[in-house]
């Protein structure tokens, strides 16, 4: 959970690409809109294909749309 903001920071994206490895799913919530993805000092276009799934998660609404459909890809 966070913005993927670094503060012009070396993004590490090694480490985040060992995580994707060892993990079944990597699951990354933002706070922000897609559209400011990979703006500024945001890396998350960077970080994008090292998660299983990123979606916008800054209202309890949102959280209760990503939990559902987490619940649904288990069910299948």
């Amino acid at each position: 959970l966070g913005d993927a903001r670094n503060n012009y920071g070396n993004p590490e994206t090694g480490i985040l690409k060992l995580l994707y490895k060892r993990s079944k799913r990597l699951l990354w919530l933002n706070p922000e809109s897609p559209p400011f993805w990979g703006t500024g000092d945001s890396v998350m276009k960077t970080y994008l294909p090292y998660c299983s799934m990123v979606q916008k998660c800054a209202t309890v609404r949102h959280l209760e749309r990503v939990v559902g459909s987490l619940l649904m890809t288990r069910a299948v």
